[in-house]
């Protein structure tokens, strides 16, 4: 499982993680937009529609910072 961030989700960097062995994108909803979980996906399903997709989603939460 390998957590990808839109701003760093290129082609070639998907494709190394897939091909170390990574089967799993883990997508942060607490730091993305549509806009980047798209980009994200699409590139993953560019490399393998092999690939899972999990979404975590955010839920309550307390900081203190």
């Amino acid at each position: 499982v390998a957590t990808i961030s839109d701003q760093r989700c290129d082609v070639d960097f998907i494709d190394s993680l897939y091909k170390a062995g990574m089967n799993v994108v883990r997508l942060n909803s607490a730091h993305m937009n549509e806009e980047g979980f798209t980009r994200v996906i699409n590139n993953t399903r560019s490399v393998s529609n092999r690939i899972a997709i999990l979404m975590d989603t955010k839920g309550p939460e307390v900081r203190t910072t």
